[in-house]
Formats: C-alpha cells, sequence, structure tokens
C-alpha cells in the first residue's frame, strides 16, 4: 500500500525513509527486472534517493504499479 501511494505522489518513494519505517530496503518488495525495465524505459525516475514516476509514467501508473509489487 505504502509504495502504492507513494508512487502516486509526486515526491514518489524515499527509499531511506521507507527501510526506517518498515525495516526493509525498498528494494526488497520490487520486482527488481521489471524495476530495471521501467527505469531504462524512462517510466521510473530514482534522483538522490527518491523514487517516483515520470511524466509518462503517471499516465500509466496502475500498470507500472502492478508489474513493481511483488
Amino acid at each position: 500500500e505504502a509504495i502504492m501511494l507513494g508512487l502516486r505522489m509526486s515526491k514518489g518513494i524515499d527509499r531511506h525513509q521507507f527501510a526506517s519505517r518498515f525495516g526493509q530496503p525498498l528494494d526488497s518488495q520490487l520486482d527488481p527486472h521489471n524495476f530495471a525495465l521501467l527505469t531504462n524505459s524512462g517510466h521510473l525516475v530514482e534522483e538522490d534517493g527518491v523514487v517516483r514516476l515520470s511524466e509518462d509514467g503517471i499516465l500509466v501508473a496502475d500498470e507500472i504499479i502492478l508489474r513493481l509489487i511483488r
């Protein structure tokens, strides 16, 4: 739920805050293959430890979230 809501927000998901809150790294909850594909396609952006949807990613947010969450 935190991932779904975090990605829908413009500020995205801060990796450090996620790990502090849930006691596990964000990557432990994401499909690594799809994360790489979506980052390479430009639908996901990671800057300064924050993962967020790009402008193109926002348009297909539901599909991205479905592919990311394990």
